[in-house]
């Protein structure tokens, strides 16, 4: 009865609804087919600025005059110019260049690392790494471990685990 009336109703309504979508999908399917084409004339031709087209709106074209060097610049074809170049700045190095960078930089850490092995010139060690080499015997190098791990004590004492920076997460 009147429930099958207001069920049928509604599924009219709803079917309404999908063809009107329907109708505003191949409208925007068909702008965007003319633009894929236009963006496949550019990739092809490479002849400069787009050809301008006149607008349906109100056939204003807004002209700006450049601040640093007083060109002229049409805004419409600086937009239309700007339509398909990528959002994201190409790399500025290949990855070639960067593994060879890299490989030079680990070439002069070895060397340095080297240059400092045979002068002597190292990090003091701890006390623990002294006992585990044998060599607790040399009052020098004890000495010296025993300054270093109390000045890392006295660090740690200075700055407790936690009280660094928070994010912004004050609670």
């Amino acid at each position: 009865g009147e429930w099958d009336e207001e069920v049928k109703e509604l599924i009219i309504m709803q079917l309404k609804s999908a063809a009107l979508e329907c109708i505003d999908d191949i409208a925007m399917i068909d702008e965007e087919l003319n633009m894929l084409e236009y963006r496949d004339k550019l990739a092809t031709s490479d002849s400069g600025p787009p050809p301008t087209q006149t607008s349906s709106s109100n056939g204003i074209t807004v002209i700006k005059t450049s601040k640093v060097d007083g060109e002229v610049v049409l805004s419409r074809e600086v937009f239309r110019g700007s339509v398909f170049t990528p959002s994201m700045a190409p790399p500025s190095i290949s990855l070639e260049e960067f593994g060879d960078m890299q490989l030079r930089e680990l070439r002069q850490r070895e060397e340095e690392q080297r240059i400092a092995a045979e002068s002597g010139n190292t990090a003091p060690k701890r006390y623990k790494q002294l006992l585990e080499a044998g060599e607790e015997d040399n009052a020098d190098l004890i000495e010296e471990a025993t300054k270093h791990d109390r000045a890392w004590d006295d660090w740690k004492e200075a700055n407790p685990r936690g009280w660094g920076n928070k994010m912004g997460k004050r609670f």
